[in-house]
């Protein structure tokens, strides 16, 4: 972890220089800086709903599976998602949910 931060902190001040040497202010750096991460954590709401759309971080109820999320409790019991497996449900990865088929809402 230490080696990816500092390899990000030298990226940054390197652009920084970069960014100088065109005669750039700190203020338009900061500013810069602040569009390209609100562009990047759009860009990543975007790309889980997508995902969320697109059924991406979806897995299929094994039995393994419904065994594991009752043990971690993450669901009651085993026999609800036994059911829902029945109905066509999948567990979502991301949202630690059950998802049902567009006919069950």
């Amino acid at each position: 972890m230490e080696k990816k931060l500092e390899k990000k902190f030298n990226n940054l001040m390197q652009e920084w220089n970069e960014f100088q040497n065109k005669g750039g202010t700190g203020e338009e750096f900061i500013l810069k800086k602040g569009i390209e991460s609100i562009i990047q954590d759009s860009y990543n709401i975007y790309e889980k709903e997508i995902n969320f759309f697109l059924e991406i971080d979806e897995v299929e109820l094994t039995d393994k599976l419904i065994n594991r999320l009752v043990e971690e409790k993450k669901w009651g019991n085993v026999e609800s998602l036994y059911e829902a497996r029945k109905k066509g449900a999948k567990w979502n990865n991301v949202r630690n949910s059950l998802v049902f088929p567009a006919e069950f809402i």
